[in-house]
């Protein structure tokens, strides 16, 4: 894999992946801006703008003649908002490339935002709030929030309620001009197309995008490590349990990411085993590790019946004991770090996916290759797993959150049972 990359002079940092044989090209606009970001006061107002500047309804297409382009050249196109970062994203054949960077430019240049836009598309995203809070899938919010609180990272992305529901136009297009700014920003391209056409291109389309004068920065990171229950009238109940990881920095990344691997990276890892296959306690189990620019988590999901929760949450603790007694195997250890490695490769060879990957190193500050990530895998040893799961395995650092029907007396209760 072969990266270029350019600084505007504007401060927009552009990377590129040229893959000669792919007919298509993929482009990425990431922005400095997610829930990390946001206050009690302005959480989900990040979420809100990326559906403002994406937004084309049916009866506007007629106002937007990129999209309708795009639409009529095949081009798929979305957004996303996430804890850390804001991008949009588009996937279009090669020969239509200057549209891409045409549309992707329009959109995070954006200013001007219609009174009319802001209340429909609050009304659409007041849906997905409810959706997702009515949702057992909001899980892994919840945890996030038991390890961090309602601030920093802690926030969940959808945001509160209130926030959405009185966001006026003052404070949408403010927000706007200080967090939307090419010396906040990355532009990500990956596919058929040559780093110089395609730096002269960005330059074309992104060049004159002024830079902010100033940006609020996020709070300093604070560690709540609760247990945080959400009702509901299932008996099927989703769990997380896990404690706080790393930061994607730190000396035992590459370690920790093989942890979460161990305990429920396969269907030959240890939780599914010991849960799913030994037990049948479960049909959904998994584990995993998340790395954030300067936090992180490790945690084990599970969906499972009321009954059988204790069970799973003492299944779980005594997984995270045992990893800090004992190394692994050495063929579990070689099996991890295949699963790893496909993982990687997978990634590499969509598109998308190594957009996503590229276009979050970057704004995390890290120069990524597939390659690179895989040697780091193969070097860890087994000594350095255990060691990073003593590092990480505390009962004080652990956090739980459980949607389902079942009361925050029994999950102590659970947990008291538990060797961890």
């Amino acid at each position: 894999m072969i990266i270029h990359s350019t600084v505007l002079e504007n401060g927009l940092r552009v990377i590129v992946h040229e893959a000669p044989h792919q007919r298509t090209v993929s482009l990425g606009i990431w922005v400095d801006q997610g829930s990390k970001d946001e206050s009690d006061e302005t959480n989900g107002l990040s979420h809100l703008i990326e559906h403002l500047l994406f937004s084309v309804s049916p009866g506007e297409e007629n106002q937007n003649p990129l999209a309708q382009e795009l639409k009529a050249k095949g081009a798929r196109f979305n957004a996303t908002t996430t804890r850390e970062f804001t991008y949009f994203y588009t996937t279009l054949m090669a020969t239509h490339a200057s549209l891409g960077f045409q549309y992707l430019a329009t959109l995070v240049q954006q200013r001007e935002i219609r009174p009319e836009v802001l209340e429909r598309e609050r009304q659409v995203v007041l849906h997905e709030h409810r959706m997702v809070m009515n949702s057992s899938d909001q899980v892994a919010d919840r945890f996030a929030q038991a390890l961090w609180g309602d601030h920093y990272l802690g926030r969940m992305v959808i945001g509160r309620e209130e926030v959405i529901r009185q966001a006026d136009l003052g404070q949408v297009q403010e927000y706007i001009a200080l967090r939307y700014a090419p010396d906040n920003a990355c532009l990500v391209i990956v596919g058929g197309i040559g780093h110089m056409e395609a730096f002269q291109r960005a330059d074309d389309y992104f060049g004159q995008w002024a830079p902010a004068s100033r940006r609020p920065r996020p709070q300093r990171l604070q560690y709540d490590n609760s247990m945080i229950v959400i009702p509901s009238g299932s008996d099927e109940v989703s769990l997380c349990m896990g404690v706080n990881g790393v930061s994607e920095h730190d000396p035992d990344r590459h370690a920790v990411e093989l942890l979460g691997l161990v305990l429920g990276g396969s269907d030959q890892s240890r939780l599914y085993q010991a849960i799913r296959q030994r037990r049948r306690l479960a049909y959904a189990v998994t584990a995993y590790s998340q790395f954030f620019r300067s936090a992180g988590l490790i945690t084990s999901w599970v969906r499972c019946h009321r009954k059988d929760l204790p069970e799973v949450v003492r299944i779980i603790g005594a997984e995270f004991e045992r990893l800090k007694a004992e190394p692994i195997s050495r063929a579990e250890l070689t099996h991890v770090q295949e699963v790893g490695r496909t993982d990687a490769f997978m990634r590499a060879e969509s598109s998308m996916d190594l957009l996503r990957t590229i276009g979050r190193n970057a704004m995390l500050g890290k120069s990524y290759t597939v390659n690179g990530h895989v040697r780091a895998i193969h070097s860890v040893e087994a000594d350095e797993i255990q060691a990073a799961a003593n590092r990480l395995f505390h009962k004080r650092d652990l956090g739980l959150a459980v949607v389902g029907n079942i009361s925050e007396e029994d999950l102590l209760a659970a947990l008291a049972s538990s060797d961890f």
